[in-house]
């Protein structure tokens, strides 16, 4: 599978014709399955629906793909947010957005996206070792927008890392991996 940051938090997974899509900032991005862990409800009336669209709870079935979303944080009628767990070739695929800390994630919650093969992040905050170590994923990946971005991950992790504009990975990378960190830069194309 081919990753690629398309910026501002969207994600792009490639799996041959397969397309995943995360929180894209423009209706531009065309896929599969499209994501949105953070929706506000009152943009509602101003949504055009897309069936490939996904944005709250639920089990969801897409060409034979099966995902779930599970709400975190206090999702209220101004914003709902939505943990996304997809099962793509045998990788569990883990999108997380905006949460504070490990509090923002139910038991339940917790326990379905921990041991992920790849969790998507939007930022690494000061409590981001925490929930790495919590949830156990076999990788880890931030998207940046800016070197600030880099340098913030960088200290909150305690780690020199650096981007690469693409990361391909295969299932069987990713079975000696625990808790690798990635960091993907925006290729806006």
């Amino acid at each position: 599978m081919v990753i690629t940051y398309k910026g501002k938090n969207s994600f792009q997974i490639q799996q041959g014709d397969f397309s995943i899509v995360s929180n894209p900032s423009s209706n531009r991005f065309k896929a599969d399955i499209i994501l949105k862990t953070t929706f506000c409800p009152k943009d509602f009336n101003n949504f055009q629906i897309n069936p490939n669209e996904f944005f709250s709870p639920g089990e969801y079935e897409v060409s034979g793909v099966h995902f779930n979303g599970f709400q975190i944080g206090n999702s209220s009628d101004k914003e709902i947010k939505t943990a996304f767990i997809i099962n793509l070739d045998d990788a569990k695929l883990v999108f997380l957005d905006q949460f504070s800390d490990d509090k923002d994630l139910s038991p339940e919650t917790s326990e379905e996206i921990s041991q992920a093969d790849i969790l998507f992040l939007k930022e690494a905050n000061e409590n981001i070792l925490k929930i790495i170590k919590k949830l156990e994923p076999k990788a880890v990946i931030f998207g940046i927008d800016s070197p600030k971005d880099l340098e913030k991950i960088s200290v909150n992790l305690n780690k020199h890392l650096k981007a690469e504009e693409k990361l391909t990975i295969k299932k069987k990378d990713l079975e000696n991996l625990s808790k690798e960190i990635y960091i993907l830069k925006s290729s806006n194309d």
